[in-house]
């Protein structure tokens, strides 16, 4: 046993071995956030070329609890639980996204232009981000489910979003041109098994790629630098926990010690009383 075994749970331990390894291992870490079956870990799939998609499930019912993490090509993907299926799920996304160097916004192209729960929860970013528009700076909105819709629909769309986008963050216009990317998940997993190119070209999977290694480029001396604030934030945390653990311990002793004095006079009174 370790001396931190004595003093932090195995999950406090485990989350520091986890950033320390972040730093060592130059890991870069997105989140993939979004509305529960809006293809979220199709996306992951097919970023990490899992092409029997079984690292993160898919399907009808609610899979994904607790966020999912993989580990491809030195970049760590982070899958999360749905937006707005449970009460506590846009947290757990929102402090994802806070520990996170990137993001991934996935949102289903066939339902048209952002939702208003999706409205809710970038409006609820705006508010209480830091910096705004460093949430959109490292963000990637991503319009999944393109084979369903025809060129048209899905310029028309992308549009809309920009636009919703622009409304809610103020962002100049030039400043969101790349930032919405209409995907198929579906088409560049079928390419991939079928050795069809044109699939795997239009699905735009590797356009995102492009975007993430460009967030990276841009971003890579500050995303060390995030590393090692995470780390000493989160050793902060945990030497403050630990302080209230032992003022709760002292007090503890102090109230003892208390009782035991006033034990010990009752006894001494007792005794007294009895050699009398």
């Amino acid at each position: 046993m370790s001396k931190m075994d004595k003093y932090l749970s195995r999950e406090d331990i485990k989350i520091l071995e986890i950033l320390r390894k972040n730093i060592q291992n130059n890991v870069v870490k997105i989140t993939c956030t979004g509305l529960y079956n809006h293809g979220k870990s199709s996306l992951m799939n097919a970023l990490i070329d899992d092409f029997e998609e079984k690292t993160f499930k898919i399907g009808d019912v609610r899979t994904t609890a607790k966020n999912k993490s993989f580990v491809y090509e030195n970049i760590e993907y982070i899958d999360t639980p749905g937006l707005n299926a449970r009460e506590n799920d846009d947290k757990r996304a929102i402090d994802a996204i806070r520990e996170a160097d990137f993001n991934i916004f996935v949102h289903n192209g066939a339902e048209g232009e952002f939702n208003q729960p999706e409205m809710n929860f970038l409006h609820h970013i705006k508010s209480n981000w830091d910096n705004p528009n460093d949430f959109i700076n490292k963000n990637i909105f991503v319009l999944s489910r393109a084979d369903s819709l025809q060129q048209s629909d899905i310029d028309k769309i992308s549009n809309k979003m920009k636009r919703q986008i622009i409304d809610i963050f103020g962002t100049p216009n030039q400043a969101i041109n790349n930032k919405v990317i209409a995907t198929s998940s579906k088409n560049y997993i079928k390419g991939k098994k079928e050795n069809k190119n044109r699939l795997v070209e239009n699905s735009n999977i590797d356009k995102i790629r492009v975007e993430i290694n460009t967030l990276i480029e841009k971003y890579g001396n500050t995303i060390m630098q995030a590393k090692k604030n995470r780390l000493a934030l989160k050793c902060d945390e945990y030497i403050q926990k630990l302080k209230t653990q032992r003022e709760r311990i002292q007090l503890e002793k102090d109230k003892l010690e208390n009782q035991r004095a006033k034990l010990a006079r009752k006894v001494s009174e007792w005794n007294a009383h009895l050699n009398q």
